[in-house]
C-alpha cells in the first residue's frame, strides 16, 4: 500500500496537516470557551457588587433587605443569596433557602479570602455558575452575596462550536488528503515515465527520449535522462561501427594473407615468385601488427591515468626533429621549431610525445617534396596555442569534419597513393580530449594543413 510515492505522501501531508489542524481547533475551542466564562464571570462579580453595596446598608434589617432585593432583582435571571459572613441566609430571590446556612466551596473560598471567588457545579442535570460577592465595609468582612446563573446556553454555545469547527476541520483534512494524492501523483508521474523508458534502454532501445516539460528538477532530471539516452545510444553506434571497422580492417590483410598462402600451396613458381608472394605477406602482417598495435594504444589511453608535469613544448619539438630527422632528410623536408623558449605547460609526457608525433607524422607523409613544417608555441591574450603546420598537399573541406573519426582514411587518390591507417587522428583526438585541450583544423586542398591545439592548463 504505501509502496508508492504518491500514497506516502498523501499520507505523510495528511497526517501533519491533521495534526496541525487539530492543534488549531484545540486552541481555538479553548481560547473561545475562557473567553466566555471569563466574560460571564466577569459580568456576574460586577452586578454581585451593585448588589453587595446595596446590601450593606441594610444587613442589621432582615425585612428591608429582602424587599430591596427584591426590588432590584426582579427582572434578572437566576438566584441571588445575601448571607452573613458565616453562610447563613439573611435574604433570597425565591425564599426557598431563607434562614438557612450553606456551605460550598465557592462560599468558604470568599469568606476565607475575602475576595470573590466562582465555580461550578451540577443540578438536576443543568450546569450552574457559582459567584460569591463579599460584602465589606472598613471593619472587614460583614457578609457575602451569592449568584447562582444556568450556564446550559453557553454549553450549548460552545458544544456546537466544537461540532462546527470539527466537522469544518475534517472536510479540511479530506480535501488535503486528497490534494497531496493528486500532487503525489502529479510528481510521480513523471518519475514513472522515466522508469518505464528506463526499462526501455534495459530492453534495448536506446535511442528513447521521454516528452516531460516541467521547469522544476523533475524537469531538470529528464533533461539529464534525455542526453544521457543520445550519449548511450551515440556510444552503441560507435561501438557497433568499431566492431564492424575493425572486423573489416582485419578481414582485408587475413583474406590477403590466406589467398597468397593458397597461391603458395598450389603453384609451382620458381624462388622469385616465392620471395615476391612471401613480401607480400609480410606487408598484409605489419599492416595487421600496426591495426593491433593501434587498437592497444587507443585502449591505454581510455584507462590509463594521466600523469602530468611542467613540460616545455619548445625541448619536445627539438627533441622530435632530431628523432624524425632521417625521414625529413629522405624527403628534403625542413621541421622548424618556432616555440617559445619560456612556455611551460602541464601534461602527460609520452601522450603529448604521442600526439606531436602522430601530427608529424602526417605532416611528413602527405607533404610537399622539400616543403617545411613549422611548430609553434605561444600564449594569446593569456590562452596558450600550439600549432603544427605543413605546405603538403590539404584535406578536403568534404572530409574535414570526419577526419578524427576511427579508421577515417581521406580517399588516398587525393596524393601520391598513399594510405594512412585512418588511426593517427584518431589518437591526436583522443590525447587532446584527455587533458581537457580543444583542437581545431584548417586545411585547403594543395594549400596545406594546420592543426592548432588550445592548451587549458
Amino acid at each position: 500500500m504505501f509502496r508508492k510515492i504518491s500514497t506516502r505522501m498523501a499520507f505523510a501531508y495528511g497526517a501533519i496537516i491533521v495534526l496541525t489542524i487539530f492543534i488549531i481547533d484545540a486552541v481555538l475551542i479553548f481560547s473561545y470557551q475562557e473567553r466566555q466564562l471569563s466574560k460571564n464571570i466577569k459580568s456576574q462579580v460586577e452586578y454581585g457588587n451593585f448588589i453587595a453595596d446595596i446590601a450593606k446598608e441594610h444587613l442589621s434589617d432582615v425585612g428591608t433587605l429582602n424587599s430591596t432585593l427584591q426590588g432590584y432583582t426582579k427582572n434578572v435571571e437566576g438566584r441571588v443569596l445575601i448571607m452573613d459572613k458565616k453562610g447563613y441566609v439573611l435574604a433570597d430571590k425565591y425564599a426557598e433557602y431563607f434562614g438557612k446556612t450553606l456551605k460550598n466551596s465557592v462560599i468558604d473560598r470568599a469568606i476565607k479570602d475575602k475576595s470573590s471567588q466562582a465555580g461550578y457545579a451540577r443540578q438536576d442535570d443543568h450546569h450552574i455558575m457559582l459567584v460569591a460577592v463579599p460584602i465589606k465595609d472598613s471593619r472587614g468582612l460583614l457578609g457575602l452575596v451569592l449568584l447562582s446563573a444556568d450556564m446550559d446556553s453557553i454549553i450549548k454555545d460552545i458544544s456546537e462550536l466544537k461540532i462546527q469547527v470539527i466537522s469544518i476541520s475534517l472536510l479540511a483534512c479530506i480535501a488535503a488528503v486528497i490534494l497531496a494524492w493528486k500532487l503525489g501523483c502529479k510528481i510521480t508521474k513523471p518519475l514513472e515515465i522515466l522508469t518505464s523508458a528506463s526499462e526501455s534502454i534495459r530492453g534495448g532501445k536506446l535511442d528513447i527520449q521521454v516528452d516531460i516539460k516541467e521547469n522544476d528538477e523533475i524537469g531538470e532530471l529528464a533533461d539529464a535522462f534525455n542526453r544521457m539516452s543520445q550519449e548511450i545510444y551515440k556510444t552503441d553506434i560507435s561501438r557497433r561501427r568499431f566492431l564492424s571497422d575493425v572486423s573489416h580492417e582485419l578481414n582485408t590483410p587475413l583474406t590477403a594473407i590466406k589467398t597468397l598462402v593458397e597461391s603458395l600451396i598450389d603453384g609451382d613458381d620458381d624462388i622469385y615468385v616465392y620471395k615476391e608472394y612471401l613480401n607480400d605477406i609480410n606487408c598484409e602482417i605489419d599492416r595487421l601488427s600496426t591495426l593491433v598495435k593501434s587498437l592497444l594504444t587507443s585502449t591505454k589511453l581510455d584507462q590509463s591515468e594521466i600523469f602530468k608535469e611542467n613540460v616545455c613544448i619548445y625541448d619536445e619539438a627539438q627533441f622530435l626533429s632530431r628523432l624524425f630527422g632521417p625521414r625529413l632528410m629522405q624527403r628534403k623536408m625542413i621541421l622548424k621549431n618556432n616555440c617559445d623558449k619560456r612556455l611551460m605547460i602541464s601534461a602527460d609526457v609520452s601522450m603529448l610525445r604521442e600526439l606531436l608525433t602522430n601530427l608529424i607524422d602526417n605532416s611528413i607523409k602527405y607533404g610537399r617534396e622539400g616543403g617545411k613544417i613549422e611548430i609553434s608555441a605561444g600564449s594569446i591574450d593569456g590562452k596558450k596555442l600550439l600549432k603544427i603546420k605543413d605546405d603538403g598537399i590539404g584535406i578536403p573541406d568534404k572530409d574535414l569534419p570526419y577526419i578524427f573519426d576511427f579508421l577515417y582514411r581521406v580517399d588516398k587518390s587525393r596524393g601520391r597513393g598513399i594510405e594512412g591507417s585512418g588511426f593517427g587522428l584518431f589518437i591526436v583526438k583522443k590525447i587532446a580530449e584527455r587533458h581537457g585541450w580543444d583542437i581545431l583544423v584548417k586545411s585547403h586542398v594543395e594549400g596545406g594543413t594546420e592543426f592548432t591545439i588550445m592548451i587549458g592548463d
